[in-house]
């Protein structure tokens, strides 16, 4: 069965007018025609960059809220030094 492939961009108001010439070594009679539409695929950079960006806004808008890493850290360490002073006992 013979198959003909167009890929084409739908404008924003969704018309797409066809006018076809088909080879000449194309069968006469009654066809098919499916119209599939992709989703849009985003470059791996582009989504990156959305990412960093969510991601930076997210940071300002709870700045403060959460301590830092090393914030954290310091009072993981007096835990354990407290801890480690009861158990001394």
């Amino acid at each position: 069965m013979p198959t003909l492939t167009l890929k084409t961009t739908v404008a924003d108001d969704r018309h797409l007018a066809i006018n076809l010439t088909l080879p000449p070594d194309f069968p006469a009679g009654i066809i098919e025609i499916v119209v599939r539409a992709e989703e849009p695929r985003v470059a791996a950079h582009e989504f990156a960059a959305t990412r960093r960006a969510a991601l930076e806004k997210a940071r300002v808008r709870f700045r403060g809220l959460l301590p830092s890493s090393a914030e954290f850290a310091a009072h993981k360490q007096e835990e354990i030094e407290l801890e480690e002073r009861k158990f001394a006992r």
